[in-house]
């Protein structure tokens, strides 16, 4: 009898040591899975966190970058019509006069292939110069030579006035127009700085 309630409780002993281990093992396991599914979802965490941190700092940066070249924009245009203002109080029949002069000078130094490009699309005879004063009658002259040089041909030249110019001259040639004038300059000057020439 002795022998087999000791039997019994050998058996009950080794069963509670089984389970024992048993239960270390699922415990040891479920420590093991816990572990590295923390690792995992602190990872995943990490690259969408960094992700929403890149995506967060790129539309940031776009819309300093677009408020940034608006205030540009703005400023450029508020300088060319500060500009516009300043230079109307220099604008007179002196001005026009050296610019007229140097558009002369630059007209005579066009190239060969230049002057061929215009005389090709000056289909047309009819010229039309317009200035913001009154051109005398030398500078008249001169203007009338060098056109003749770009276009050989016999001309119908119009000289007219247009105060909108402030300083300076249009010469149109069929298609082609020639500008060196404070208009048109400094429209090209605030267009050019806001992407719009």
């Amino acid at each position: 009898m002795n022998s087999e309630a000791s039997e019994l409780q050998k058996k009950y002993e080794n069963r509670l040591a089984e389970w024992q281990e048993e239960k270390d093992k699922l415990k040891k396991d479920f420590e093991q899975t816990l572990e590295q599914w923390k690792s995992e979802e602190i990872i995943t965490f990490e690259k969408k966190f960094k992700s929403e941190k890149k995506t967060f700092f790129s539309r940031e940066k776009q819309k300093s970058a677009e408020i940034s070249e608006k205030n540009a924009k703005e400023a450029f245009l508020l300088a060319g019509t500060f500009s516009a203002k300043f230079l109307m109080s220099f604008t007179d029949e002196h001005l026009e006069k050296k610019i007229i002069e140097k558009m002369i000078e630059d007209l005579n130094d066009f190239s060969a292939e230049k002057k061929q490009f215009i005389a090709d699309l000056a289909e047309q005879n009819q010229v039309v110069v317009q200035s913001a004063y009154p051109i005398n009658k030398q500078q008249q002259q001169h203007l009338l030579q060098v056109i003749k040089k770009l276009v050989p041909k016999k001309l119908n030249v119009d000289f007219s006035e247009n105060p909108d110019l402030f300083a300076g001259l249009t010469i149109q040639i069929g298609s082609i127009i020639l500008q060196a004038n404070l208009r048109d300059e400094l429209k090209f000057f605030t267009e050019i700085n806001n992407g719009l020439a």
